[in-house]
Formats: structure tokens, C-alpha cells, sequence
């Protein structure tokens, strides 16, 4: 949340640049292009990808098996 504004700190990592005679210094959030690049805690969040290029396989259950297989105990 605070990311954009301790972006421009000297404290931050990074290296910055001049746009329009103020100094700048690149932000990109989890979901930016470059972090699912470069991370794989993004592309686990994104498999969208994935699944059409047959890389992540899906189970088909009965709605019987889908109870039994649940989470038991939330409401009791």
C-alpha cells in the first residue's frame, strides 16, 4: 500500500531517472507485466497461461465427492 509513496526515497532500492527535469524512480506493482516476468510468486497468481497452454490439469469430481472432499467444521 505504502509502495508508491517509498518509492522515490533514497532509502529505497532502485535506481532513478530524470523525466521532464524531476527525478523518478521506476514502481511496479505484483500484477505489472515485469514482476510476472521475473517472479514466480506472480505466475502462480496468473496461471490463466498456463492452463490454456495444457501445462495445468484440473480434477472433475461428483458433487458428492466435492462434500466429502471440503472444509468440515467452519459452522459447527
Amino acid at each position: 500500500m505504502m509502495g508508491s509513496l517509498l518509492a522515490a526515497t533514497t532509502e529505497a532500492p532502485g535506481e532513478f531517472f530524470f523525466s521532464e527535469g524531476v527525478r523518478l524512480k521506476q514502481y511496479r506493482g505484483m500484477g505489472s507485466l515485469d514482476a510476472m516476468e521475473q517472479g514466480a510468486g506472480s505466475q502462480k497468481r496468473y496461471f490463466r497461461s498456463m492452463m490454456f497452454a495444457g501445462e495445468l490439469k484440473f480434477e472433475r469430481r461428483t458433487v458428492a465427492a466435492q462434500v466429502e472432499g471440503g472444509v468440515h467444521g467452519l459452522h459447527s
